[in-house]
């Protein structure tokens, strides 16, 4: 009853959440290469696409719907097992006759985890986090089992290597290492199961096969062809994400890894709640304390948790705002939650079941209540991706760089919706291929309304619609009504669903961008302020808005514009150096400083930084250090008209 009752329950819950239609960000994606068994971005994912095509295959619902339901499945096969570690540890812990405490505990950790914002925005649509965290548990359970049965251990490192090449890269140590320790203590042991167990770890990773099989069959969804050994290597090893994120991925800065560390820490705790934290605490040290079995599930689960809060913060701090990081450190403080829980409560004698059961709910309630006003199912990208492929020709070409967009394309092709229309991801495309690109589709190319890409000598012509004309001519329409017609397709879900707000103000922000740079800025304010409007929890819209007032000399309201969105993000070098320019202005010196001194820690190559400390110094009447100031910021740009204003005010030396 410690599998099947939370993973009924789960499951029952999760069909009930399934969003109608398609996901934003990778879910899209991910949907295309599995119904075509492609190649998706990496590190490719082969488990997850197989997974997804058999569940594409059942007669029921929609395409979208029986995709997300395979994720569903997943997410409540990990629930099941996690309910039946939790049971396992308090039976090792208070006694096997412990029956009923053991399943309340097990129900309550399923609830904190299950229902916790990340693991339940991971569970309801297409994505690698579910089939991993289901996989990672089912290695922790056969790793336990093998220490009784050192049998068990070829079996562990199969189910280990599967995960570790076919789905999520944090698996490669979260399943690996229980996996392979299991093979360490039956080797100990003299066990004749060891011999298989290489056979077995070649089995599990035989699954990247499909990688290159498929790849060279030119599939619709073809991620970065890794049909050569050089480029298999590159996407299982995430070399194009590596290289798109150089400078966020393992810094080397202590003061933003700190402040993102801090970041992921405190939305562990605003997701599950001090009370959680305090019992899994109980849970971490009650393991502990006993050897054996109860202690090497301790060791596990906070290897897990390490791992994974590392993993968050310094590996893939990309994404931490969409969710995409922390389900492992869920589950397993969940799990050791549980445990904690039917510990203390165990002490408390006939009144053990009741008690745990009331305190489980007190843990249980704010997680469920905080989740529940968060959730809210999408149509947005539907529309939005239909509204961008109604502006492409016939055997057009779409130039697209958001991933909302490239995987909307990709799914409804996929669908089998516009498979005239070609896709070329702007920023996975060199140079001369992009020009090359833009020549052959001619008339017949439409690039997103993105703020930070544009075409090569070119400009374009905006539409009411997320895909723009590529041309050679300026435009000049109205541009509220152009606004308008862009946001229509999001219009129903904007007040509802942040991701279709951030959408949204990405769409503005370009149109913004457009109109500037073509000498309207009234018409650029205009928009940045209505973005800002539109989505007050969106600390890219507070910025641009700010900056625009700033512009226009209003250095109050910018002041508190980029205070918002500093509070929402703390960690903008280019919002703190605006902040010290309008509190400059101000004459706010002291505070002036502490913002560029903040953007310079955090980004110690960032010239605006090194440029504004010259300019708190020269007003200080410390001409050294104000001359130094402005050379570092001269040496990484020399065109910086801060710093060039410092050396000029100051004279030679």
């Amino acid at each position: 009853m410690s599998f099947w009752l939370p993973f009924c329950a789960a499951l029952a819950a999760y069909a009930a959440l399934l969003p109608p239609g398609l996901p934003w960000l990778d879910g899209g994606e991910l949907s295309a290469a599995a119904v075509g068994l492609g190649i998706a971005h990496p590190t490719g994912f082969p488990l997850l696409a197989l997974w997804a095509k058999a569940f594409s295959l059942l007669p029921v619902g929609e395409l979208a719907f029986r995709l997300h339901l395979g994720n569903a499945v997943a997410a409540a096969l990990a629930l099941g097992a996690l309910g039946a570690l939790v049971a396992r540890g308090v039976r090792a812990l208070v006694g096997d006759h412990q029956d009923a405490l053991a399943l309340v505990a097990a129900c309550a950790a399923a609830v904190l985890a299950g229902a916790s914002r990340t693991v339940l925005a991971q569970s309801v649509s297409v994505e690698a986090y579910a089939p991993s965290l289901a996989l990672w548990l089912g290695v922790l359970h056969l790793a336990l089992a093998a220490r009784a049965r050192p049998s068990l251990a070829p079996l562990a490192t199969f189910v280990g290597a599967l995960g570790a090449a076919g789905l999520h890269a944090v698996l490669r140590v979260l399943a690996l290492a229980p996996a392979l320790w299991t093979v360490v203590r039956a080797a100990r042991r003299r066990s004749a199961a060891i011999r298989l167990a290489p056979l077995t770890l070649t089995l599990g990773c035989a699954v990247l096969v499909y990688l290159p099989v498929r790849a060279a069959t030119t599939p619709f969804s073809n991620w970065g062809d890794p049909r050569t050994a050089g480029r298999l290597w590159d996407h299982l090893s995430a070399g194009r994400i590596r290289r798109a994120f150089e400078e966020e991925i393992a810094t080397r800065n202590v003061t933003r890894a700190l402040s993102q560390a801090a970041r992921t820490a405190g939305m562990i705790e605003g997701e599950l709640g001090v009370l959680v934290l305090l019992l899994a605490l109980a849970g971490a040290v009650a393991l502990g304390r006993r050897r054996g079995m109860p202690r090497a599930l301790s060791g596990w689960l906070l290897f897990g948790l390490a791992f994974d809060f590392v993993y968050a913060f310094w590996v893939n701090p990309m994404g931490l705002g969409d969710l995409q990081n922390g389900g492992p450190a869920r589950l397993a403080l969940a799990c050791l939650a549980g445990i904690g829980l039917g510990v203390l409560s165990a002490r408390t004698g006939r009144a053990a079941v009741a008690g745990a059961a009331a305190v489980g709910f007190v843990a249980a309630w704010p997680v469920v209540a905080s989740s529940a006003l968060a959730l809210g199912a999408t149509t947005a990208p539907d529309r939005w991706t239909q509204a961008a492929l109604d502006e492409v020709p016939p055997r057009g070409t779409a130039f697209v760089t958001s991933d909302d967009l490239a995987a909307g394309i990709r799914y409804f092709q996929a669908a089998g919706q516009r498979p005239d229309v070609g896709v070329v991801v702007i920023q996975q495309t060199p140079a001369r291929a992009l020009e090359a690109a833009l020549v052959h589709a001619g008339v017949h190319a439409r690039w997103e309304a993105a703020s930070d890409t544009r075409p090569p000598d070119r400009t374009l012509v905006p539409v009411a619609a997320p895909l723009w004309p590529v041309a050679r001519k300026a435009h000049e329409g109205p541009v509220g009504e152009l606004a308008r017609g862009m946001l229509q397709p999001l219009a129903e879900d904007l007040p509802s669903d942040a991701h279709t707000r951030r959408v949204a103000v990405r769409a503005l922000d370009a149109l913004a961008r457009l109109v500037l740079a073509n000498g309207r800025p009234a018409a650029a304010d205009a928009l940045w302020e209505k973005a800002a409007a539109l989505a007050p929890d969106s600390a890219s819209a507070l910025v641009n808005a700010a900056v625009a007032a700033g512009r226009r000399g209003e250095t109050a309201r910018a002041l508190e514009l980029v205070g918002r969105a500093l509070e929402l993000e703390p960690d903008r070098p280019v919002a703190l150096v605006n902040q010290g320019r309008w509190r400059l202005a101000r004459n706010q010196d002291a505070a002036a400083s502490r913002s560029y001194s903040r953007a310079n820690a955090l980004d110690p190559g960032n010239a605006g930084a090194w440029a504004g400390l010259a300019l708190v110094e020269a007003r200080r009447g410390n001409a050294e250090k104000a001359r130094q100031h402005a050379a570092r910021a001269l040496a990484l740009d020399p065109a910086d008209p801060e710093a060039r204003l410092v050396l000029e005010r100051l004279g030679p030396e």
